[in-house]
């Protein structure tokens, strides 16, 4: 029977005990020393996985989940509202982790917790930045498109100060700025890929 002592090993970044046979920490995601496996009499070394993931960021996703299905069943109307901010935000910090992994650095359960705490907060700028540049165009539309219509000559219908076609324009080109300037934001924040 082997020794407790061969077939356990400490990550280098971390200190973890972990099985020999793991190529990846599963605490803080380290790369473990290559090592080399014999198959049928050769040399194989064993590559990581790239798209592998650590315990912590699986505790991280699951945490996420548990709390946004509590959110919905205590409140359903803040399911969409939830989604619209929690799921970019987990898109940019596995980027994020991702570019940091290509440069060198591996993260631990904090520096994830921190990375997506810092993009949830930035999601939740963008989407008021978002909601603000609807508002500014939908006031903007409609009160130019009033004005437009008096200009005209058109004259109203003596209870309808606003034509109907107006709503439509005025939702329209809100829903249009507010799009194009979220999708600006974010691509401008998005973390870039080493090339």
């Amino acid at each position: 029977m082997a020794s407790h002592a061969a077939t356990r090993r400490r990550c280098p970044e971390c200190g973890y005990e972990t099985a020999y046979f793991l190529i990846r920490c599963p605490m803080c995601d380290a790369t473990l020393l290559e090592r080399e496996v014999p198959v049928l009499g050769e040399s194989v070394v064993v590559e990581s996985n790239r798209f592998s993931f650590s315990l912590s960021t699986l505790m991280l996703v699951l945490t996420l989940a548990c709390v946004g299905m509590g959110g919905i069943v205590a409140a359903p109307g803040l399911a969409i509202p939830l989604l619209v901010i929690a799921v970019p935000a987990l898109a940019r910090t596995w980027a994020t982790g991702r570019r940091d992994m290509q440069r060198g650095r591996s993260w631990n359960a904090a520096d994830k917790a921190a990375a997506m705490a810092l993009s949830m907060g930035l999601m939740l700028l963008i989407s008021a930045a978002g909601c603000i540049a609807f508002c500014v165009a939908c006031f903007a539309g409609c009160w130019g498109a009033v004005a437009l219509n008096e200009v005209s000559g058109r004259i109203a219908r003596q209870n309808e100060f606003f034509p109907s076609w107006v709503f439509a324009f005025a939702i329209g080109l809100g829903v249009l700025t507010a799009a194009a300037l979220v999708i600006y934001l974010m691509w401008r924040n998005w973390p870039r890929q080493e090339r």
